[in-house]
Order: structure tokens, then C-alpha cells, then sequence
């Protein structure tokens, strides 16, 4: 079992913005000595501004733990519960209305985002094999639905202003970065176009997607980011993770597929020296260092 702390998103309330963080509160009976209490999260609301936090839903009762989805409002709007002691869990709604119920030993579920529409609620559950599986259900109660099924989603992006999903990132060959808002899209279309030929991810955004902050890399790229007006069609370069590394010295990259010896299919990414021919090369290997969130 994990106790859950992080982060929750940042909400604009009465002008100010607003950060929901996970963290462990102190007994301060005693001013002179705090002590750990318990490991339990308290959610806090903290005003950017002035640094003040504030308790927004108190932790869970002992043996439990808890996750929570904050609302465009900045209310707690739905809370996850699980049993340390038998791992049952449930979903529900700040007034009580239970969405989702089941057990897990090891605890491995979390609450995702609200919907697209932010009238449901996405959460995960990963099983003993590491495998994660998605589900949807209204927020006004009914059958969970699974989702994304057989999509290979390596991000999802989630606005920051109301919890609500907004698109997704696979992780096929060919990676696709897909967004709800057919504006969006279109936009993130064109820009991606005008980097043709490199792997290029979108890392954020404004509100009402104004200006996106993009990472480029590939062959002749060894890490550029940028922020892309997309009004204006403009994007311009504001750092470079590797600046003493000219274009011309970065390797073409590929990817390779090749079967191991005891048969198991691998897939691998292949960069070659600038100016050499690929032939009789020495090789570095660098394994991959496992999945993480």
C-alpha cells in the first residue's frame, strides 16, 4: 500500500491561483518539539501569492489512504478510499454517492481526471503484471465503462483550470498526439508538420491554448524547446539542453527491431556516429531503465 501524495492541479478562485498539494501533517501541540503524527495525506490548498495553505479535505481514518479529483470551482469533488486491510476501494462524489466499488490487495488504483466533459470521472487500476487498465463512469452514477482500450497512451493531458481530460499521447511506433477540441488539434497539425522529420512532444500550454511550449529532438536535434504562438504561426526557440553540441555533430537515429536469443522480440533505438560509415562499429549499449510514472 502507498500513502498518496503530489500534486492535484492548479485552480484560478476569486483571481488568485490556487495549488492543491498531498503532504504529511505535523502534531504541533507542542510548538517547541512538532512530531510526525501519522502518514496519512491531508490535501492543502495553497495561495500561490502569499505561500498560505489552507486544509481542503482532511486524511484519511487510520488503515486507509485516499486520492481526490478538485473541481473547476476548486471544491474536492470526488474521493477515492481504499482499506489498507483488505484493499476494498470505492469512488465517490463529495455528496456521497458512491461511483465505483471493488478490491485490490495492492492497492494499485488512482483516480485520472474528470472527463472530457467533466461530467464523469476517469480512473486507473494496474494489475500484478504492471498492466494498466482505464475506466470512465458519470458522475452521476452508473456501469463504468472501460477506456482507451488497446490504446497504447503514454500521456494524457489534462486542463490544469478544471480537471477535465483534453487529448492523449500514444506510445506506438509512430507516436500520435491526439486532442478532443477539433481546434486544438488542427493546430498542433500544422505545427508538428513544420517539424517534420523530428520527434516532436507537446509538454504544455496557456489557456485556450493561446501558446504551446513544444520539445523537439532527432537527427540534427539534440533536445530544442520552443513556444509556438499559434495564432501567429510562430515558433521560436527559447533553450537548447545541449548547446555545445552543434547540429552537425548529432547522429542520424533510427529504430531497430531485432530478436533476442531466447526468442523474445525487442525493439531498440539506433544512433550512429556523424561521419563515419555503419559498418564494424564498436556499440554502446544503454539499457532501457523500466517504465515510470
Amino acid at each position: 500500500m502507498k500513502a498518496t501524495r503530489g500534486r492535484y492541479g492548479m485552480r484560478t478562485i476569486d483571481g488568485r491561483t490556487v495549488g492543491y498539494f498531498g503532504g504529511i501533517a505535523l502534531d504541533t501541540s507542542d510548538r517547541n518539539e512538532p512530531r510526525w503524527a501519522h502518514g496519512r495525506t491531508t490535501l492543502y490548498a495553497v495561495d500561490i501569492a502569499s505561500n498560505k495553505p489552507r486544509v481542503a479535505a482532511r486524511p484519511a481514518p487510520e488503515d486507509h489512504y485516499r486520492d481526490w479529483l478538485i473541481d473547476a470551482s476548486g471544491a474536492v469533488s470526488v474521493t477515492l478510499d481504499i482499506a489498507e486491510t483488505n484493499g476494498v476501494w470505492t469512488i465517490s462524489t463529495q455528496g456521497g454517492l458512491q461511483l465505483a466499488r471493488g478490491v485490490d490487495p495492492t492497492g494499485d488504483v488512482s483516480l485520472v481526471a474528470f472527463g472530457r466533459a467533466g461530467s464523469s470521472v476517469i480512473y486507473r487500476i494496474e494489475d500484478d503484471a504492471g498492466v494498466q487498465r482505464w475506466f470512465e463512469v458519470p458522475l452521476t452514477g452508473g456501469t463504468p465503462q472501460e477506456y482507451l482500450r488497446d490504446v497504447p497512451v503514454e500521456r494524457l493531458f489534462v486542463d490544469r483550470t478544471t480537471g477535465n481530460l483534453i487529448g492523449y499521447r500514444t506510445m506506438e511506433e509512430v507516436p500520435r498526439t491526439v486532442m478532443d477540441d477539433p481546434a486544438q488539434q488542427s493546430a498542433l497539425t500544422r505545427i508538428f508538420k513544420a517539424f517534420a522529420g523530428r520527434e516532436v512532444r507537446l509538454v504544455d500550454w496557456t489557456p485556450g491554448f493561446a501558446k504551446v511550449l513544444l520539445r523537439t529532438s532527432g537527427n540534427g536535434d539534440s533536445g530544442t524547446w520552443y513556444i509556438v504562438d499559434v495564432a501567429r504561426r510562430r515558433a521560436d526557440p527559447v533553450a537548447n539542453e545541449r548547446p555545445e553540441i552543434n547540429p552537425e555533430q548529432v547522429g542520424a537515429i533510427s529504430q531497430v527491431d531485432y530478436t533476442a536469443q531466447d526468442g523474445l522480440g525487442i525493439d531498440g533505438v539506433l544512433t550512429l556516429p556523424p561521419g563515419r560509415e555503419a559498418k564494424g562499429l564498436p556499440v554502446v549499449m544503454l539499457p532501457h531503465g523500466g517504465p515510470a510514472a
